[in-house]
């Protein structure tokens, strides 16, 4: 996906890990989220080969790719880095955001400022904002609990009451990991890259907004869905990505599994999975960054919800955090990465809040 992307879709699925674990999730919260995506090559995704029949490589296009095609994708490349004069590869980031979940029968459960921090290559703390937060660093993997007088901290060993906690930080981690290959769209491998029209969107003023948007079509394996019940993912992914025609600023983008054809006949994609509306672009230290974005996902009939199922708002953010490995052990105060290049984020009531988180 674009840098747009690792902010939003990526962003809101993924630290909705906050609240997945089973010892950290508060009462009514949503379902677990999809799983991390992953660059390395699963048996699934190694055996795609792009439109010509060619192996996957990263930053490879399809010889067969068209002209305009090639050009729109240059354009989401290098629109949220226009502003950029020194580009720099991520070495770690840290987002803060507060999220509302509304669930498909009303429910509602809000996380204000959960937070998200990550140092390459493998130190990860997240928290939900609401004094518990899992973190892993030089001495492995803890749950830590502030709500309570001392502070208790729980090592994560390998009992079965500690599955939840740990698979959200290797999700988190391999995320991470993503979004630091995906920080630039020549890192991704795609079978192919083609034009579109805008796709059947959640509600009607979705649906007039895609009008007014130019669409590419973007496969890749580098993004991971929810796979279904009992059925193993295919490890492509179809993206169509909605865009502003002048400012290459993606706003939409709904996201399907592709299936391999049978019998060797091509391949077709499973009905949408995610849709997933952004606005409010500002830049993060150089990078336009979406700070609202609005998920909808699959509702109780089968099809994309016309409410969003989540919405966040971006408080503070920095790509470039001093973090330092010291800082995620337990005990240690979370480490303060967004002042360094944080923008002015709006909770959910519209009000600014503080530069930098």
């Amino acid at each position: 996906m674009t840098p747009l992307l690792i902010s939003a879709a990526l962003l809101a699925t993924t630290t909705a890990i906050l609240v997945a674990p089973t010892s950290i999730a508060q009462e009514g919260a949503p379902p677990p989220p999809p799983p991390a995506p992953t660059t390395a090559a699963t048996p699934a995704a190694a055996a795609w080969l792009d439109v010509d029949g060619a192996a996957l490589a990263p930053g490879k296009m399809p010889t067969s790719t068209a002209e305009d095609a090639r050009k729109a994708f240059e354009l989401l490349r290098a629109a949220p880095r226009a502003k950029l004069a020194d580009p720099y590869p991520l070495q770690g980031f840290d987002l803060r955001v507060d999220l509302r979940y509304r669930g498909a029968e009303g429910a509602r459960n809000d996380l204000p400022d959960a937070r998200w921090q990550w140092l390459a290559p493998d130190h990860l703390r997240l928290s939900t904002g609401r004094k518990r937060e899992l973190l892993r660093g030089p001495k492995g993997d803890w749950l830590v609990d502030s709500s309570r007088t001392p502070t208790e901290l729980i090592e994560l060993g390998v009992a079965r009451e500690h599955k939840e906690d740990r698979r959200a930080l290797d999700e988190g981690l391999a995320l991470a990991r993503t979004v630091a290959s995906l920080f630039d769209l020549r890192a991704l491998r795609l079978r192919r890259v083609a034009g579109a029209t805008a796709p059947t969107c959640p509600n009607e003023a979705l649906m007039a907004r895609a009008g007014e948007l130019a669409w590419l079509l973007v496969e890749t394996p580098d993004l991971a869905l929810p796979p279904e019940a009992e059925r193993r993912p295919s490890g492509m992914v179809r993206a169509l990505l909605g865009y502003d025609r002048a400012l290459g600023l993606v706003e939409q983008a709904q996201l399907a599994e592709l299936r391999a054809g049978e019998a060797g006949g091509p391949p077709s994609a499973a009905a949408p999975t995610l849709h997933v509306a952004l606005r409010d672009h500002r830049l993060v230290d150089g990078i336009l960054v979406p700070h609202h974005f609005a998920v909808h996902g699959i509702g109780p009939q089968g099809k994309l919800r016309a409410e969003a199922g989540m919405d966040g708002y971006l408080r503070g953010a920095s790509l470039k955090p001093a973090f330092a490995p010291g800082q995620f052990t337990p005990g240690q105060l979370a480490p303060e990465g967004t002042g360094a290049g944080g923008t002015e984020a709006r909770t959910p009531s519209g009000k600014p809040g503080k530069e930098g988180g």
